[in-house]
């Protein structure tokens, strides 16, 4: 990155999956959703996210690390994935050519677009706070998968992959 375009954030994993307000609304909600106490609030903005702690102080986050990250002190202990109410839908970017996923391998399978923003929310803070290892997939839309594998503090690999109607039902 020059700097010429005044853009900030470090490249995120999840980056193609929250373009746009309406996916970026949908993060904000999940990873509040995983917070204790009286936690900071989240709003999108045009370029990310905007934390608002309870001390009045507001933290500008462009990338999905970031914004876990300035809510950590916040964060509940991690469990497995069971959000309690779906927070939305995130963007589908367009799948790759080609695949080296195996979705038999998934531990965690959403069946629900609704929820692939706590999927990612999930994912992210646990990655950030030492999580073991998950291999998750998650339908985008009713054609669209996304597929993660998460593994000692890294994202491995991320893929859309396309299906023909009815062609997935999570295995």
């Amino acid at each position: 990155m020059c700097g010429a375009c005044g853009e900030r954030a470090v490249l995120d994993w999840a980056r193609p999956f929250v373009a746009g307000l309406p996916a970026r609304a949908s993060l904000g909600s999940a990873v509040t959703s995983l917070l204790v106490g009286t936690g900071p609030t989240v709003r999108p903005w045009g370029k990310g996210w905007v934390v608002s702690r309870p001390t009045g102080a507001s933290v500008a986050c462009g990338s999905v690390t970031e914004l876990v990250a300035s809510v950590r002190p916040w964060l509940a202990p991690l469990g497995g994935f069971a959000p309690s109410r779906p927070s939305g839908r995130l963007a589908v970017p367009p799948p790759r050519a080609g695949s080296s996923w195996r979705p038999g391998e998934a531990s965690v399978r959403v069946l629900v677009p609704e929820y692939a923003a706590d999927l990612v929310a999930w994912l992210e803070c646990g990655r950030q706070t030492g999580a073991p290892g998950v291999r998750a997939s998650c339908a985008l839309d009713e054609r669209r998968t996304l597929h993660v594998e998460a593994r000692a503090g890294q994202v491995l690999h991320t893929e859309v992959m396309e299906f023909p109607r009815g062609g997935w039902q999570g295995s």
